[in-house]
């Protein structure tokens, strides 16, 4: 394996994998997003002995007191079950960053910890994902706990997903507590409406 930058090309072709739990903060259109707000954006990723990207991200470099702060939000993207290839990653990063003015690096991996219900109580027989918590810990990352509250410099600790296979929209909203109920027929009352745009239509929203 090798730990090496990446082209815009062979990034995207990468992320864009079915077979991975990509984020959209770490598709190719986010370069576009970060450079506009002044930073600098940087592809890591490791490839395997074949030359096949096996694990990648998407750094922003921040300007900080003539060094900088890389940030991979909801990166990297890889397979975090292997963990000798997050292992990889973390060390050979590590490396990369020591040699690159490098501050300090802040990370929100996009990856499963553990599926619990809306009371925060574990609803799967899996035990919680710590190994890979543990794995950044030995590399000498902090990791800030499973915080609930906003907070504008970091990612979300917990996220919403529901299960809509043999759903309908009738009996979704039935599954839901008083208050879900009560806020929805608020917004039909107020004359709140959806619409799913076209990708050439987004221009609309920017607007």
């Amino acid at each position: 394996m090798k730990f090496t930058e990446l082209t815009v090309e062979e990034y995207d072709q990468f992320v864009q994998s079915p077979a991975l739990e990509s984020h959209y903060f770490q598709v190719k259109e986010n370069i576009a997003t970060r450079e506009a707000d002044g930073f600098q954006v940087v592809l890591l990723g490791v490839k395997d002995e074949n030359n096949h990207i096996i694990a990648a991200s998407l750094f922003s470099k921040i300007p900080t007191m003539g060094s900088y702060v890389y940030y991979s939000n909801r990166g990297p993207v890889m397979d975090y079950n292997d963990l000798g290839l997050v292992d990889y990653y973390l060390k050979e990063l590590t490396t990369y960053l020591h040699k690159n003015k490098c501050l300090y690096v802040k990370m929100d991996p996009y990856w499963l910890y553990n599926v619990y219900d809306k009371d925060i109580n574990p609803i799967t027989n899996q035990m919680p994902n710590d190994q890979v918590v543990q794995l950044f810990k030995s590399h000498g990352y902090k990791h800030h706990g499973f915080t609930t509250q906003y907070d504008a410099s970091s990612q979300v600790r917990w996220m919403g997903v529901l299960d809509l296979k043999d759903e309908t929209p009738q009996s979704i909203k039935k599954a839901f507590d008083s208050q879900r109920k009560r806020n929805i027929n608020k917004a039909q009352n107020f004359g709140v409406k959806i619409k799913f745009l076209n990708y050439d239509e987004i221009d609309q929203f920017l607007e």
